[in-house]
C-alpha cells in the first residue's frame, strides 16, 4: 500500500476540508465548501494552530490530498492526572474509501497521540 503523508492544515486546505465534510454531512446541512472564506472557518483555524492540545491535519496521497481529521489532547483526574486523546472529524474523500486509507490514517494518529502523552 502506498505510504500516507501526514501535515499540518492550512487555511488553503478550509476548502477542502468543508467539501468532505458537506459530502459526509447525514443532518442539515452546516458547512459547505463555497464559505470555506467565511470568516469564522479562518477564526477556528487560528484557534486551533494557537492551542498546543489541538492539531488539525490533512491525509496525503502522491501528494494528493486525500482525507483530514483532528487530534484533541485532554487532561483528565483518572490515573493520576493522565492526559488521554480524542480523534474526530475523520474524513477521506469518496473515491479513495475502502482502500485502507482510514486504517492507515488511524494507526498513524493513535500513534502520535501516545507519543505526544507519553512525551508531555
Amino acid at each position: 500500500m502506498p505510504a500516507l503523508t501526514f501535515r499540518a492544515a492550512t487555511g488553503a486546505d478550509l476548502r477542502f476540508m468543508l467539501a468532505l465534510i458537506a459530502a459526509d454531512d447525514v443532518g442539515t446541512p452546516m458547512d459547505h465548501p463555497a464559505d470555506a472564506d467565511a470568516p469564522e472557518y479562518a477564526r477556528a483555524l487560528a484557534a486551533i494552530d494557537a492551542d498546543p492540545n489541538h492539531e488539525l491535519y490533512i491525509v496525503e496521497l502522491a501528494r494528493q490530498r486525500i482525507g483530514t481529521f483532528q487530534l484533541t489532547f485532554l487532561p483528565g483526574i483518572m490515573r493520576r492526572g493522565m492526559w488521554r486523546g480524542l480523534i474526530e472529524s475523520v474524513h477521506v474523500v469518496p473515491e479513495e474509501r475502502g482502500k485502507g486509507h482510514g486504517t492507515q490514517m488511524m494507526r498513524w494518529a493513535v500513534d502520535r497521540l501516545c507519543w505526544r502523552i507519553l512525551n508531555r
